[in-house]
């Protein structure tokens, strides 16, 4: 995934087509589990650069059939939270939030507190950006709790935590 977000976005655009080959003949030949999944959401951000948008969600959606299928809740996870990136960038509220509330369930099923209030900040964003100010702090106190409960110590989660507290006043 990591390898994914760092290497297709920053490739320029006339080496999309033959870096997208090269990936999916590494994924079948090491035959990487949930190849599928990595080769849509490869595709997905491609699609991204090459303002390709409806090929952008069109191929999140398959990585997520994908990854349901078998159950992977991680990869699960950064898919629907992509999409919520994505949907927010596109401007559909609605369907950004219903994606991160989906990447948060996947987060909570993994148990993992860290990425459960990158979600609630997230959202928040959202809420926050539409002037619903209650509903942006609401997530914002979820996170807080999260973070306390978990005993998280990243202090750069907190800043933003605290900053978007503020901005919400």
């Amino acid at each position: 995934v990591a390898y994914i977000r760092s290497y297709f976005p920053s490739l320029a655009l006339n080496k999309i087509a033959s870096a997208e080959f090269a990936f999916e003949g590494i994924l079948l030949k090491y035959n990487v589990k949930n190849k599928d999944a990595f080769v849509y959401f490869a595709r997905s951000i491609c699609g991204g650069r090459l303002s390709r948008l409806d090929d952008l969600e069109n191929n999140l959606m398959k990585a997520i059939e994908c990854a349901g299928k078998t159950s992977d809740h991680y990869l699960l996870y950064v898919f629907f939270s992509h999409l919520g990136f994505t949907q927010t960038y596109d401007g559909n509220t609605i369907g950004a939030v219903s994606s991160y509330r989906m990447a948060k369930k996947e987060a909570t099923i993994l148990e993992n507190a860290y990425l459960q209030v990158l979600i609630d900040i997230n959202i928040s964003d959202i809420y926050y950006r539409n002037g619903f100010f209650h509903q942006s702090l609401f997530y914002l106190n979820e996170a807080n709790g999260l973070i306390a409960r978990n005993n998280l110590k990243e202090q750069r989660l907190k800043n933003t935590l605290y900053y978007n507290i503020a901005e919400n006043y």
